[in-house]
């Protein structure tokens, strides 16, 4: 690699990336120095990672979890009545959805939709998006619905992060819906561990099981 006055073409090139007036896709040199750094903002250069590989960085006893809730005989009913329904319920969903918050448009929230646009970008995810603002826990069959993507925010939250905070907030979303959504062989498992946590009288062998699917999957 020729060098220029002490500065190496990769400096060279990360600085014009870095001043250039438009928002660029660029490709993160192999040998890149350890001094080279990438500004985060609206001209910075950003680096599609997507589509990802899910399977190849899925945690690995995620599904040993998965089995576990299968086979845990209370659950049962539950796992057959969430896998008969599948995808099929998004117009509820999104009903649910809608009257647990409000849409959040990119008039209302400009922000929020520019990060996630970010972070969709760099997944290799083309949308259409749904963002929505709830109160409560967030509800898992959202993933299900393969269109529009929906995700759900807090508001409150997200006013306390940066920008990058904010893009990797929306990156985790959308990890979730490849990772756990109707492409997923286990994605219907997110009602059922919904259910087993959130409802009371729900046998504690159950709930523990249960506990160790939403953490596995958290990861």
């Amino acid at each position: 690699m020729s060098k220029s006055r002490g500065r190496t073409n990769v400096d060279v090139q990360m600085e014009e990336q870095a001043t250039s007036p438009t928002d660029k896709i660029v490709a993160v040199p192999a040998a890149a120095p350890q001094t080279a750094r990438v500004r985060l903002g609206a001209t910075s250069p950003r680096i599609r990672i997507g589509p990802l590989p899910v399977e190849a960085i899925r945690f690995r006893g995620e599904a040993a979890a998965a089995a576990a809730v299968r086979a845990e005989r209370w659950l049962r009913d539950l796992v057959v009545a969430a896998e008969a329904r599948g995808a099929g319920g998004a117009t509820r969903t999104r009903r649910k959805l809608a009257a647990r918050g409000r849409r959040l448009t990119r008039g209302t929230a400009p922000d929020v939709w520019a990060a996630l646009y970010q972070a969709a970008d760099r997944l290799g995810l083309p949308g259409p998006f749904e963002i929505h603002e709830t109160r409560g826990s967030p509800d898992p069959a959202i993933h299900l619905v393969r269109e529009p993507i929906l995700l759900e925010v807090r508001l409150r939250l997200l006013a306390l992060l940066d920008e990058a905070s904010t893009v990797a907030a929306m990156g985790r979303k959308l990890g979730h819906y490849l990772a756990h959504g109707a492409g997923s062989g286990d994605g219907v498992l997110g009602t059922v561990i919904h259910t087993a946590l959130e409802h009371p009288g729900v046998p504690e062998p159950a709930v523990k099981v249960a506990a160790r699917l939403s953490m596995a999957r958290a990861i």
